[in-house]
């Protein structure tokens, strides 16, 4: 037939699970509820009374049959039990990247109650969008290259239902700049659900379960602490919603479920130095979990003075989406841009590179040494010893011991900061390993006293 796509990112194609078609009502075992399709078409959670008032309507009788052997509960009781042992779930809800329906996935059965709302991609131009990405991104072919790849591989996961690990998008720019107005975009694309992610991610609640309800989980600088301890927990938290396929979900009042929900995180800070410090610090465990972009203050393609005219501009963007999306069916992404695993490389902006770098715990490791000068070299031209007692000298010398009581806090951050140092700065640090201790040789900087 003329005009049909069979183009699997634009038909979706079947999970790869157990799936039938949805029974008309279902019992969740978890909260003791049953569910039900309303007259709109939207699932129900109801208590048992209520259920029973719903299946009386229907015309099942509450009452015991009278005068047959062996029945002794009503065509109401019985359906309540057929439900129970047939039509069981562990779990009723939105679950990211699934499409409403009955599934069965490592041995846990749930209800999808709804699905993401796709936008079907469609010939045709998006000069404004092309504008505002290009300008946001500072005329960087290979920032626009990166962010294009990134999507298609996203929108290809969704729409297949099919899990592809995707990186962190961390878009680094100026206040004002469009990060935020990106990452709405990006809710859209994905199916228009976006959850914020910041209180799970940092330990501050347990409950995660509004996270599997989006497809787009959203970080913004505000929400994220600078402490090392903080970052480090953060940055393994993003590794595990990245790459990790089965995710415990924990909703107050239920048991916990594994799930396999397909997410794509965003993360949009400042690029001044005191923002860029929530970032988790990019070492060799987490560092191809992120994609890096640099975003600059351009000018928008259109005026948005005003919220009317802010509006009109949003909208704009919205109606080109379609068109963007039918160019990413056909770009192919360059060859040193693209990964077996992710799709698109781990890219990192250089400039932003650089800038975490010298933001880096080791690189202020580094510079506390420095600050320390002859109060910990005196005379020499190096100091030796073993990185506790390096801890305990900078955290005694009045020069240092503020910052080094943020920077070395846990226990043994100096020995996993010097050994960073040992790769980075050879010269200036060295690993001595003895049968009776680990000893580091730091040498001074001879650019400090």
């Amino acid at each position: 037939m003329s005009g049909m796509s069979h183009d699997p990112l634009r038909l979706g194609v079947k999970p790869i699970t157990k799936q039938r078609v949805t029974a008309s009502s279902y019992y969740d075992s978890s909260r003791k509820e049953y569910l039900v399709k309303n007259s709109g078409g939207r699932w129900l959670a109801l208590n048992e009374t209520q259920f029973k008032r719903k299946l009386r309507a229907e015309g099942k009788s509450p009452k015991v049959p009278g005068g047959v052997d062996g029945v002794h509960i009503s065509p109401v009781e019985a359906e309540l039990l057929r439900i129970q042992d047939e039509d069981d779930v562990s779990f009723a809800g939105v679950v990211a990247g699934h499409r409403e329906g009955f599934y069965e996935q490592n041995g846990t059965r749930f209800l999808v109650t709804d699905s993401p709302n796709l936008i079907e991609p469609s010939a045709g131009s998006w000069p404004v969008l092309h504008a505002f990405l290009n300008g946001l991104l500072g005329g960087d072919e290979e920032q626009l290259s990166v962010f294009k790849a990134w999507v298609k591989f996203a929108v290809k996961a969704v729409r297949s239902s099919n899990r592809q690990p995707g990186q962190a998008l961390v878009l680094a720019g100026p206040a004002g700049c469009g990060k935020s107005l990106l990452q709405g975009l990006i809710t859209e694309i994905l199916g228009g659900r976006s959850a914020k992610a910041a209180l799970f991610l940092t330990g501050r609640t347990d409950f995660n379960a509004e996270l599997f309800g989006a497809e787009h989980l959203i970080l913004e600088d505000e929400f994220m602490s600078t402490k090392i301890a903080d970052r480090v927990k953060l940055g393994a938290g993003i590794k595990g919603l990245t790459v990790n396929e089965l995710h415990p979900c924990h909703r107050k009042g239920s048991t916990i479920v594994n799930l396999r929900p397909l997410w794509r995180v965003s993360v949009s800070v400042n690029d001044d130095p005191e923002a860029l410090l929530v970032l988790p610090p990019m070492d060799d465990h987490v560092e191809d979990k992120f994609i890096l972009l640099r975003c600059i203050g351009a000018e928008f393609p259109m005026p948005t003075t005003t919220a009317e005219e802010q509006r009109a501009f949003r909208g704009t963007l919205t109606k080109e989406l379609p068109a963007f999306l039918d160019e990413l069916e056909r770009f192919e992404v360059p060859s040193h841009l693209s990964s077996s695993r992710y799709g698109v490389a781990s890219y990192h902006n250089p400039q932003l590179a650089e800038d975490l770098a010298s933001l880096s715990p080791e690189s202020q490791l580094l510079e506390l040494i420095d600050a320390a000068g002859n109060s910990l070299f005196g005379v020499d031209e190096r100091w030796q010893g073993t990185a506790a007692e390096l801890r305990v000298e900078l955290l005694s010398l009045p020069s240092t011991q503020r910052d080094a009581r943020s920077l070395l806090e846990w226990k043994n951050a100096a020995g996993t900061y010097l050994g960073r140092l040992a790769k980075k700065h050879p010269k200036r640090v060295q690993h001595r390993r003895t049968a009776e201790l680990r000893a580091w040789i730091i040498h001074r900087n001879p650019m400090t006293p």
